[in-house]
């Protein structure tokens, strides 16, 4: 199932996000509340959302260049 998204403006996740990546500029994030992942540009735009970890994962190598098993996670907050 795909989700709806619409790239926005965040202020970079300060509070209820912990970053568990970043490559280029780019950080994967988890919710410390909810549990879901997004993806923030360089720019700190939302790019992409979702609460499958292995998808977001795809996207994250995807908008990165980076091939998918080479990705190591570099914090787990949630394990």
């Amino acid at each position: 199932m795909s989700l709806p998204n619409i790239p926005c403006q965040t202020l970079g996740g300060k509070y209820f996000w912990e970053t568990i990546s970043s490559s280029n500029g780019w950080k994967l994030q988890l919710n410390k509340v909810t549990h879901h992942y997004r993806i923030l540009d360089p720019a700190n735009i939302r790019q992409s959302w979702n609460m499958d970890e292995e998808q977001i994962w795809n996207v994250f190598c995807v908008l990165t260049n980076q091939q998918a098993n080479q990705n190591v996670i570099e914090h787990r907050p949630f394990t």
